[in-house]
C-alpha cells in the first residue's frame, strides 16, 4: 500500500509540473502536425487545395478558428465518413495547437 500512495504521489507531482500542464493546455504544434501527417493526411489536404467533399487542413483552421472546443468536441467523437479515432486527450491538443497555428499563420 505504502508502494501505491508513493507512485500516486509521484505521478500526481509530475502531471502537475508547469511543464506538463503547459503541453496539456497549449498542445504541440509540431506533434500536431506529426499527427496529421501520420493519420489524416492521406484524405484531407495540408496545403491549399482541397476536394469539394473533404477540407483541407487550412480550410478546417479557417473555418474553426476561436472554436477550440468544437475541434475538440468533434475529434473525441466517432463520425462518418471519417474512421474511427482513438487519440488521446494529449493528442487532441496537439492536432488543436497545429490547427491553431495554421489559423494563425494565415490571419492578415
Amino acid at each position: 500500500m505504502r508502494r501505491l500512495n508513493q507512485f500516486l504521489a509521484l505521478t500526481l507531482l509530475i502531471a502537475s509540473s508547469p511543464a506538463a500542464n503547459a503541453a496539456q493546455l497549449y498542445g504541440d504544434v509540431e506533434r500536431g502536425r506529426e499527427i496529421v501527417g501520420r493519420w489524416c493526411a492521406g484524405c484531407h489536404s495540408t496545403g491549399g487545395t482541397q476536394d469539394d467533399r473533404i477540407p483541407s487542413f487550412p480550410t478546417l483552421a479557417k473555418n474553426l478558428a476561436g472554436n477550440e472546443r468544437a475541434i475538440r468536441a468533434f475529434l473525441m467523437q466517432p463520425h462518418r465518413p471519417m474512421p474511427p479515432l482513438e487519440i488521446s486527450n494529449q493528442q487532441i491538443e496537439d492536432l488543436v495547437a497545429y490547427l491553431r497555428s495554421l489559423a494563425t499563420a494565415a490571419a492578415p
